[in-house]
């Protein structure tokens, strides 16, 4: 689904088998706020691991619930291999195979692993990340899981590392569309929920430089960063 919404060539073959009537619900459907953030969000990632790799050509990295890690396409650094370590990491075996195939000879390592994988193991099995990432694992989280989560990722960062997470906001125009008639129930916050979700892990914690929340160009994805001390 997600390559269809990057409309992505790996599906330009699907798509052409379409009804003309077909096609054109798909185009349609593409343009909706959700697939425009869909998009703007892998953008977003991209344009931060170049960030992260300019400034560090040693940087080691974790996607945490990867998918077909389509970000990797539109990045640079990851391209010139101008990085240590990427580690890509999801529970689904066939979303890991792709992007072993694809992105494996960049230096790429694809791992199966779940949110209870990290925590449960953590830095310890996995090591530690200049930058850390999860694009759409908190839409399907709830606040208890997703705060454990988020104490395990920061405490996998290396010093001046950052973990971001991002989220669904909850005034998206197609959320009636996506619950109603695709069935699609995603877990929505805000920038003031994130911010709460934050303020129960780092309000103790002495080794958090900066904590603050952005959105992408059209305000539907929200971002939590958190950088290490």
């Amino acid at each position: 689904m997600l390559d269809f919404i990057y409309r992505h060539p790996a599906n330009q073959a699907l798509a052409r088998q379409a009804t003309p009537r077909g096609r054109a619900l798909m185009d349609a459907c593409l343009t909706t706020p959700a697939p425009r953030a869909v998009r703007n969000r892998c953008r977003l990632l991209a344009d931060e691991i170049d960030s992260v790799c300019i400034r560090n050509p040693r940087a080691e990295i974790l996607s945490l619930a990867c998918g077909h890690l389509r970000e990797a396409e539109h990045s640079a650094a990851l391209g010139a291999g101008t990085f240590k370590r990427f580690l890509a990491m999801d529970q689904d075996l066939e979303s890991l195979a792709m992007v072993a195939r694809d992105h494996g000879p960049l230096g790429i390592k694809a791992q199966t692993g779940s949110v209870k994988t990290v925590i449960t193991h953590g830095a310890a099995e996995l090591g530690s990340f200049d930058f850390i990432y999860a694009a759409g694992l908190y839409d399907y989280l709830s606040d208890r899981v997703g705060v454990r989560l988020l104490n395990t990722l920061f405490s996998m960062l290396k010093p001046g590392g950052k973990v971001w997470i991002a989220n669904f906001a909850p005034n998206i125009d197609d959320a009636g569309f996506m619950e109603a008639i695709m069935d699609w129930w995603l877990i929505y916050r805000d920038a003031i929920a994130l911010r709460t979700m934050a303020d129960n892990v780092f309000a103790d914690l002495e080794n958090v430089t900066s904590v603050q929340t952005f959105e992408e160009t059209e305000r539907n994805v929200v971002f939590l960063e958190a950088v290490k001390a």
